[in-house]
């Protein structure tokens, strides 16, 4: 988190995370696709994995926000992952990042949204958060080997080590 004068503090937290997008690393999480042939009629069958729920996820999105290319980018995403077997989530995340498909899409208000797309489809597919991994690409001096970002989608899985319980807004 930001502290005074822009210096990048660690927050020790107890998290609750049972079931997150994990971005680079060792455990990346790997989106899986296949799409099977049936010589004998010559045609495939409907496609399957957890590629395929993400990408129904993506569609879902699909005119919530402006000048977002929905259909090329998850031709972008396909054309990685159909040679592959699917895809890496560090994979995916760099596709969100740099594809043109969805690098000028706005919230209402603007706002360049292509994180917040990735985010809403990373909730959406069942993932209850995310771990990154791959923060060192922030180029932040601050940063130290072995440190990650965490987005928890609720507000009840992220709680402060030195919280006791003694809040009140009174």
């Amino acid at each position: 988190s930001r502290g005074l004068g822009d210096v990048y503090k660690r927050q020790p937290v107890y998290l609750s995370l049972k079931d997150p997008l994990i971005v680079g690393g060792d455990k990346d999480t790997f989106l899986d696709y296949e799409e099977t042939y049936d010589e004998e009629n010559e045609e495939y069958g409907e496609p399957e994995g957890l590629l395929v729920e993400f990408i129904d996820s993506i569609r879902e999105i699909d005119g919530i926000y402006h000048d977002f290319n929905t259909e090329g980018l998850i031709s972008e995403i396909l054309e990685e992952a159909m040679d592959n077997g699917g895809i890496s989530a560090s994979d995916l995340y760099n596709i969100f990042k740099e594809s043109e498909s969805v690098n000028y899409a706005t919230d209402d208000d603007g706002n360049i949204a292509n994180h917040e797309i990735f985010r809403e489809a990373v909730e959406r597919t069942g993932w209850d958060g995310l771990i990154d991994n791959e923060i060192s690409r922030f180029n932040m001096k601050q940063i130290q080997e072995g440190d990650f970002h965490v987005v928890a989608f609720s507000p009840t899985q992220i709680k402060s080590v030195y919280n006791k319980g003694t809040w009140s807004p009174n």
